[in-house]
């Protein structure tokens, strides 16, 4: 139907002839007002919604095979829950086992041991707050082997025990921690009990991301624990271990202690402990990123007071101080890191002995970082380590003076974010000499893996 308005010029045009009842008026569309929508349809409507939303999901799920992996709706919730309904807690820990073949040049074998560069563990951790500010921590860490660890003294090749089905041959707990912390964020944090020394750590800073299985300067770590065949005497009995002879003067390690380290100015944080035995230490940390690029360093000086030792059946007192350090670089997946220290000497006993020189070492430690799978990044890296006059237990000051050592590895490590898992390789070589005597160099091959929770 046409509707026209007498007079216009498409009236005239209209051929079809049309009677208007009211010749002057205009047609006005009313406006369309939207009626109320009740509670009832709000819920059919959003019912609709759903329904439609689920035949979605159901058409698309009919094109693609549903996802076999882990959720996070799978994984079973926590059971751990606080005492104190003020605190909070934190169960965490980690397994780390290896395969090794150790060889020293005159026997051999293949032996399953819990790593030492990095054990097997229990962390609980409970967290509190004063304020925003100052938090307090209670820290309780355990240390659980069934076997020898790779660089204990009594872990000669072929010593591993064998173990059984009902019983451990040789366990292993050790409290790595037993501690409280007092962290304000101006003043600083307070250690007080059992736990790292400020100068523990500050030989291996590193990016190299093969701490699981080799420290940054830790030449002995999993892999040392066992003696040099020398093959003037042919035996390795009573001979050098090898953990003995790299050691990379790490401070102070974990002690009885009491700790304090500074708030964080600009990178540099300051640490000074005191522990059981009058043993002190004092350390300088910093960490820094420039774009791409991280750097951390530190140093330390730790003193040990004078305590009894024995060399050729003489009782003397012995001191020292040592002086250590470390640098490393990351950037674009490159790494490069070094480490040093020096320690002095001093000794007291009735009858003359030759002077104890000091001990040094070097080590350099070269990586690279890449993500060859999706799971996570592969890490490579190559090491080299020199070692002089570094023993502690001498039994001949002037055979001690005179040692020499040298270690290069190739280390592989394959991490597993979404596990919070690494699959490690590393091979080894060891070089010892000592005067008027010969020995063979020693080889360790091993494969492992580091699973945390």
């Amino acid at each position: 139907m046409t509707v026209c308005t007498p007079l216009s010029a498409e009236a005239k045009k209209c051929k079809k002839k049309v009677k208007c009842a009211h010749p002057k008026a205009k047609i006005v569309k009313p406006k369309r007002i939207a009626a109320p929508v009740s509670s009832s349809d709000e819920e059919t409507q959003g019912r609709l919604r759903t329904l439609e939303n689920k035949i979605k999901k159901l058409e698309e799920s009919a094109f693609s095979e549903p996802a076999k992996d882990l959720t996070h709706s799978t994984i079973p919730q926590s059971f751990v829950s606080p005492g104190n309904p003020k605190s909070s807690v934190k169960l965490s820990g980690q397994i780390n086992r290896f395969i090794a073949y150790r060889d020293n040049g005159n026997q051999s074998r293949v032996e399953h041991l819990d790593s030492s560069a990095s054990s097997s563990r229990v962390n609980i951790t409970g967290l509190s707050n004063i304020n925003s500010k100052f938090q307090i921590q209670a820290v309780l860490e355990t240390e659980l082997t069934d076997g020898v660890q790779s660089a204990a003294s009594e872990a000669d090749i072929g010593s591993a025990p064998i173990g059984s089905a009902y019983g451990d041959t040789s366990p292993i707990v050790r409290n790595r921690r037993i501690e409280a912390v007092f962290k304000h964020d101006h003043f600083g944090t307070l250690f007080v009990g059992k736990g790292h020394t400020a100068s523990d750590g500050v030989s291996e800073v590193g990016f190299s991301g093969t701490t699981g299985i080799s420290n940054e300067s830790e030449a002995p770590g999993n892999l040392g624990g066992f003696r040099f065949y020398n093959k003037t005497l042919r035996t390795s009995v009573n001979q050098r271990i090898a953990s003995d002879a790299f050691r990379n003067m790490d401070g102070l390690q974990r002690a009885n202690r009491i700790r304090y380290d500074s708030p964080s100015f600009k990178g540099v944080i300051i640490g000074l402990t005191h522990t059981n035995g009058d043993q002190s230490d004092q350390s300088i940390k910093y960490a820094c990123r420039f774009g791409k690029t991280k750097v951390g360093a530190a140093i330390a000086h730790t003193y040990q007071p004078f305590s009894t030792v024995t060399v050729n059946n003489v009782s003397y007192s012995r001191s020292h101080h040592t002086y250590h350090g470390s640098f490393a670089i990351y950037n674009n997946g490159f790494s490069f890191g070094a480490a040093g220290g020096i320690e002095k000497y001093r000794l007291k006993t009735a009858v003359k002995q030759p002077k104890r020189k000091p001990a040094t070492f070097w080590f350099m430690k070269a990586g690279y970082q890449t993500k060859l799978i999706n799971c996570g990044k592969t890490a490579f890296a190559v090491d080299f380590g020199y070692f002089k006059a570094n023993t502690l237990l001498e039994t001949n000051i002037n055979l001690a003076n005179n040692e020499r050592a040298k270690s290069y590895a190739l280390t592989i490590v394959q991490n597993f974010d979404s596990a919070g898992a690494e699959v490690y390789f590393s091979a080894r070589n060891y070089h010892f000499e000592q005067p008027f005597a010969s020995y063979k160099d020693a080889i360790v091959v091993l494969v492992g893996t580091r699973v945390k929770f």
